[in-house]
């Protein structure tokens, strides 16, 4: 009796979870419907952007795009950016996805990767034909790629060797201050440009009490902020550390090169430049509210709102809330992070000169594989992407626009990327994510820094005794990540070999090209750095200490050893 009960109360379950699908899936179908007039092609956009401003530009450039096409509606799906990966999973399954998707985020990269493969149109084909809605300006006849800042750097799968998406904006970002605080204070109305002034200014900003009696803030800041001036600010202090472990000379220092540099002493974290980091990263961060490491991002505005900080970094997307929050209160000014103009002596060995800024496109789109009208999906986004367009819907949203030629907003100058400064910074030397255990032991002594707790000589200490007593258990651990790698490179190598298969006759067709240098970049070149990673660790191959000198290989067959150029060692 209490099985039969059992089967019923099941199947009632069952019936139930299938009659809400039902449900569901008419309030979706009736919902769509109704956004669809009869004789009316209808293309919906879906993204993550629930900033009034995103929907409001987009919502003008549809209509506009409508009355130069009455026969087409386009529809926004704005998805808070939370659920995003969730419900765009769910869509691109289930075969309900909109027609133009916002990409990147929500998921893992490589599970995007596979989700360009199976569910969004290749725009390769298209890329090298002009944008028809730049027609009459200086880039007709130009290819689509060549009219973006970022020649559309923003919209290729390297891993996949495909044009999958149009970015359509650019983000910078910058110290956003308050005029009349500053001035108030330390007497400047404009923000010092260069370190050490900035840095007095800080502090004489944080030696006086506010009307509550309560010292003022220099910078507000959060544990949200505090990655992003090591990104922007105290990282690029490490470059002159760079050509110590690049044992590959492919002018990047990988994770694997900066455990073996840790560990066999060629890097060596008590040396000027690293003590120098930290150094850096204090001086900065004590001009910070205590107890930042624990505020979040919206707690650190308010307090800038609230006119008892100064300074406080904020992306481009940033400035046009921060305007808001100022309107009729005090005028704000945006500062390019500062850095010092030459050798400081406070700081050896840190390079002075501001991060390369690469102007990469974001905000960026695809076209789902399932759309019923592709060909009106790609000629929207063509006049999205065109000149007057772009300027027009980035200059609603606040944002920098990506298409060359296009007029940012004057409040966005200060944004404008820097292609000046140091290209390459070698972010890894100031996260250590060699391991998932490395990484939380840095992240552990790295809080207890920035908490006062310990000083930089016992961090680095500890640090360095850790990685060196660890590293020979830490390199199987990433060899064995690596070999668990290896399935997902044969996926992508083998999708662009069906390609090339299916398209190309000729072993210099496109597809073909473009397989052999996915094989090299992802399969054939991480096996040889293997290689040469543990021939530097047991002794068999030198590279010296000298910055980017030559590599001694131990003679074979009797033969002396010889120096040779890095590449050349495999031969």
């Amino acid at each position: 009796m209490k099985k039969l009960a059992f089967l019923l109360a099941s199947r009632w379950q069952a019936a139930a979870i299938a009659l809400f699908l039902l449900w569901a899936h008419g309030a979706v179908v009736g919902y769509r419907a109704a956004e669809a007039p009869p004789g009316k092609k209808v293309i919906r956009i879906g993204h993550w952007q629930l900033e009034p401003g995103v929907r409001t530009a987009l919502d003008e450039a549809a209509r506009a795009y409508e009355k130069l096409h009455p026969d087409v509606r386009i529809v926004q799906d704005a998805i808070p950016e939370g659920t995003y990966g969730q419900w765009i999973t769910c869509q691109l399954m289930g075969g309900t996805a909109p027609d133009i998707l916002e990409v990147g985020i929500g998921l893992p990269s490589h599970v995007w990767i596979g989700y360009f493969q199976r569910y969004f149109l290749t725009l390769t084909p298209y890329v090298s034909e002009p944008n028809p809605y730049n027609r009459g300006t200086e880039l007709e006849g130009k290819a689509w790629r060549q009219t973006f800042r970022d020649g559309m750097t923003g919209g290729y799968q390297e891993e996949i060797q495909e044009y999958v998406r149009i970015p359509l904006s650019v983000h910078g970002i910058r110290i956003v201050y308050n005029k009349d605080l500053l001035e108030k204070l330390t007497g400047q109305r404009e923000a010092p440009g260069e370190l050490r002034p900035w840095l007095e200014a800080c502090r004489r900003i944080a030696a006086q009490n506010g009307p509550d009696g309560k010292p003022y803030v220099a910078i507000a800041s959060s544990s949200y902020h505090f990655t992003r001036w090591d990104q922007i600010m105290f990282s690029p202090a490490l470059f002159g550390l760079k050509g110590h472990a690049d044992f590959n000379r492919d002018a990047t220092l990988g994770i694997d090169e900066l455990a073996l540099g840790i560990a066999t002493g060629r890097l060596d974290l008590s040396s000027p430049t690293f003590m120098s980091y930290l150094k850096l990263m204090r001086e900065v961060s004590d001009q910070f509210q205590p107890g930042y490491t624990g505020l979040t991002r919206d707690e650190a505005v308010f307090l800038f709102s609230q006119q008892k900080a100064v300074f406080i970094l904020g992306y481009s997307y940033d400035l046009g809330g921060l305007l808001e929050v100022a309107k009729d209160r005090f005028e704000v000014g945006v500062l390019q992070v500062p850095f010092p103009q030459k050798a400081d002596p406070q700081l050896p060995g840190l390079v002075p000169g501001p991060n390369h800024e690469a102007a990469n496109g974001a905000f960026p789109f695809s076209i789902v594989r399932s759309s019923k009208h592709p060909e009106i999906a790609l000629d929207f986004l063509h006049y999205l992407s065109s000149q007057k367009v772009n300027e027009r819907l980035n200059r609603t949203i606040g944002w920098i626009p990506n298409t060359l030629g296009a007029k940012m907003d004057g409040s966005l100058a200060a944004y404008e990327p820097q292609g000046a400064g140091i290209y390459g910074v070698p972010n890894g030397l100031s996260n250590f994510g060699i391991s998932g255990d490395s990484l939380i032991r840095w992240r552990q002594l790295l809080s207890l820094y920035q908490i006062r707790q310990i000083d930089a000589p016992d961090l680095v200490q500890d640090f360095s005794a850790y990685l060196k007593q660890e590293f020979h258990k830490l390199r199987p651990e990433r060899v064995a990540n690596a070999r668990r790698e290896v399935a997902k490179r044969d996926r992508e190598s083998a999708y662009l070999r069906g390609m090339a298969l299916l398209r190309d006759g000729s072993a210099d067709g496109d597809y073909w090209v473009r397989y052999r240098a996915a094989l090299v970049s992802r399969e054939i070149l991480p096996e040889l750095n293997g290689f040469v990673m543990q021939g530097i660790e047991n002794g068999s191959i030198d590279t010296g200490r000298t910055p980017y000198g030559t590599v001694t290989v131990p003679g074979r067959g009797g033969k002396p050893a010889k120096e040779v150029i890095w590449p050349e060692v495999l031969k």
